[in-house]
């Protein structure tokens, strides 16, 4: 029996989730539809139904385990402390590049807020116009992220995370 949480349900997760992200980036201008995954997946359409509830709950699944897995580094400890250094933003831009797919969705579904948690490590303290600073350099790391994808992730990691620690503070 394939019950809730165990290896078998999560590889099958695992699998539409992986075909989903697949065909949105083979096909980036249309929408990805149950038909679509279950034929490339080479499962039936119950099965997906035993996992999610449309496409919108699989693409909500998918954003909170990314938004998992940019928080756990966020608050990681061998990282230092928890503001952003350009060492943290680089293993936060590793993460975004390895789940390109994703975040090109993310993007291209005209989402302007980042999955990233950016706002956590803008300080609006650090400046007398506190909200407006935070929305201006969260909408600028946004943009920036946004463009990166855009160029197939061609600056590395490292010199983007330096070009968005400099502009941001």
């Amino acid at each position: 029996m394939n019950t809730i949480n165990n290896a078998r349900s999560r590889n099958t997760e695992r699998l539409l989730e992986e075909t989903y992200l697949y065909l949105l980036s083979k096909h980036p201008k249309r929408p990805v539809n149950v038909v679509e995954i279950c034929t490339k997946a080479k499962v039936n359409r119950a099965t997906f139904y035993a996992h999610y509830t449309d496409i919108l709950n699989l693409q909500e699944k998918i954003e909170q385990r990314m938004a998992k897995e940019i928080k756990d580094l966020l608050i990681d400890p061998a990282l230092g402390e928890s503001i952003m250094t350009e060492k943290r933003m680089t293993v936060i831009l590793e993460s975004i590049k390895k789940n390109k797919s994703f975040y090109d969705a993310w993007y291209r579904s005209g989402r302007n807020e980042s999955p990233s948690m950016i706002n956590r490590f803008i300080k609006a303290e650090s400046n007398k116009y506190g909200k407006y600073h935070v929305l201006y350099c969260k909408a600028g790391i946004n943009a920036l992220i946004k463009n990166w994808l855009n160029d197939n992730c061609e600056a590395e990691c490292a010199e983007m995370a330096s070009i968005i620690i400099s502009l941001s503070t």
